[in-house]
């Protein structure tokens, strides 16, 4: 390692000792304890974005297919019960 960077490094690593006062622990153990509990809540939406995936991926695909069957299969019978109906009033 050059003798400049060693030197910067070092005497970066003293500014920070020097900085580093009782209430900065403190601030930074409840900085740490908040990154904690961020960190806990977005492990805890993982599970959930995985639902959501597998629903947007497959699970709605497939029910929008059967919906549409659905679709088809209620115009099919509409659409007899129409002639069904106009026939029965033309033969009276």
């Amino acid at each position: 390692m050059p003798l400049g960077l060693a030197l910067t490094t070092a005497s970066q690593i003293e500014a920070q000792i020097r900085k580093t006062t009782p209430s900065s622990l403190e601030e930074s153990a409840r900085e740490l304890q908040d990154w904690k509990a961020q960190l806990a809540e977005f492990q805890g939406l993982v599970p959930k974005q995985a639902t959501l995936d597998a629903l947007r991926q497959t699970d709605v695909p497939a029910e929008e297919r059967k919906v549409k069957k659905e679709e088809e299969r209620l115009a099919a019978a509409t659409g007899a019960a129409e002639r069904v109906s106009v026939g029965r009033v033309r033969g009276r």
